[in-house]
């Protein structure tokens, strides 16, 4: 007798301990995948900084840029340059040359758009950021996101791309429309990995 009752039992039990099992099978199975994703991105570099230059080929400051999910964050620490809101962008060549900083070329713009500015209504280039105040005593400081770049190696929008790219600082403000002029470029520097 006890032995149909524990018989019995167990024939109960049996099932809900085969769906305990089968319940941990899917996480277990899940676990490479995210395994292989970290791998994707484990290359990349977290971190690359510039060093600013004015006009004069003197440091005035320093950019870092972080990546930050997909896209970037530029944090701008910079001194001695003229007070007012000012104009920045990425530009798409890794060269500084003073004074008028023409070696880095245009905006960056890897999915080669026709309009600059943050505002356009075709979407602006990749490149394109936020304006930076300079206050009056020369100095700014500021963090400014950008989802359109990378520092990831090996695809059209990263930062570290074969001929690099760099951060400058405009004379002007930037109206982010495709009309927007701002002017010299007063401040360069050449992003490299961390």
């Amino acid at each position: 007798m006890y032995g149909i009752k524990a018989l019995a039992t167990c024939m109960l039990l049996l099932p809900l301990m085969a769906c305990g099992r089968q319940e941990q099978e899917p996480a277990a199975t899940a676990q490479p995948s995210l395994e292989q994703g970290a791998a994707d991105v484990a290359g990349a570099p977290v971190e690359a900084r510039t060093v600013l230059r004015n006009q004069d080929g003197q440091e005035v400051g320093e950019a870092i840029i972080t990546q930050n999910g997909e896209g970037v964050v530029v944090a701008i620490n910079a001194r001695n340059l003229p007070p007012g809101e000012r104009g920045l962008h990425i530009h798409e060549i890794g060269q500084c040359d003073p004074p008028a900083h023409q070696g880095a070329g245009s905006h960056f713009n890897p999915e080669a758009r026709a309009q600059h500015g943050l505002d356009s209504p075709e979407g602006g280039h990749a490149g394109d950021m936020r304006n930076v105040e300079v206050r009056s005593d020369g100095t700014v400081q500021a963090t400014l996101p950008n989802d359109q770049v990378t520092l990831r190696p090996g695809v059209p929008n990263s930062l570290l791309d074969a001929d690099g790219s760099t951060v400058i600082l405009h004379e002007n403000r930037d109206d982010h429309t495709p009309d927007a002029v701002t002017g010299a470029r007063i401040a360069c520097g050449v992003i490299t990995a961390s």
